[in-house]
């Protein structure tokens, strides 16, 4: 099985296909409404700072999470740029798809801090501050569900991994292909689907492989 028939679930669609998907979704939908929330946070706290429990720290909170959605779009957008097997600059995708991941989780951790601040009461009394507390705590909760899910999540790590692995695959095709066509060596279609396997099986390191064959 080769790197672009390697599936990840029941979907039929390889790996490169189901990430390049969540790049174009995360970039063009969910980082740009993110960011726009964090924003709309920061203008009404600023506004009404004498509502809210600690309205500086929010909104620098906040600041920080709409700066950094903002980025992880434009990582989005390299990505989306490069993330093709033919493009001589693949592993350049691949990197700008990890700044992506990056960004987005400490973005969307700061929006979550922020919404805690935003929430906790200032002036209530009685139901309407435990209710206020009791809104603090969820988002906590929200917090510290996303840091275990961000350090844990296991498509995208398994994601990323494949992807960087099949680039190895390729690279060592292309070396390979161009050795034999040298004739040093005349490794032949049998060890050419060897080497190969290898490095799609994940027995093998592909930058250790590809250094073998130079």
């Amino acid at each position: 099985m080769t790197e672009g028939e390697m599936v990840l679930g029941t979907t039929g669609k390889t790996i490169e296909e189901r990430f390049k998907s969540w790049i174009d979704t995360v970039g063009t939908i969910t980082l740009p409404l993110l960011a726009g929330f964090s924003i709309t946070f920061v203008i009404v706290v600023s506004d009404d700072a004498a509502n809210f429990l600690l309205p500086g720290a929010a909104i620098l909170v906040l600041a920080f999470a709409a700066v950094v959605l903002i980025i992880a779009v434009q990582c989005a957008y390299h990505a989306r740029v490069y993330l093709f097997e033919q493009d001589p600059d693949y592993k350049r995708g691949l990197r700008w798809a990890r700044w992506t991941r990056r960004f987005y989780d400490a973005g969307l951790l700061a929006l979550l801090a922020g919404l805690a601040l935003v929430v906790a009461p200032h002036s209530a009394a009685g139901i309407q501050a435990g209710l206020r507390w009791s809104a603090f705590g969820l988002a906590c909760a929200a917090f510290l569900g996303e840091v275990i899910w961000a350090w844990r999540d296991p498509w995208l790590r398994s994601g990323l991994g494949a992807m960087r692995h099949a680039d190895g695959a390729r690279r060592l095709r292309r070396r390979v292909r161009r050795r034999h066509r040298r004739g040093d060596g005349q490794p032949g279609r049998d060890g050419l689907a060897r080497l190969s396997q290898l490095v799609t099986s994940g027995r093998g390191e592909p930058g250790r492989l590809v250094r073998r064959c130079r």
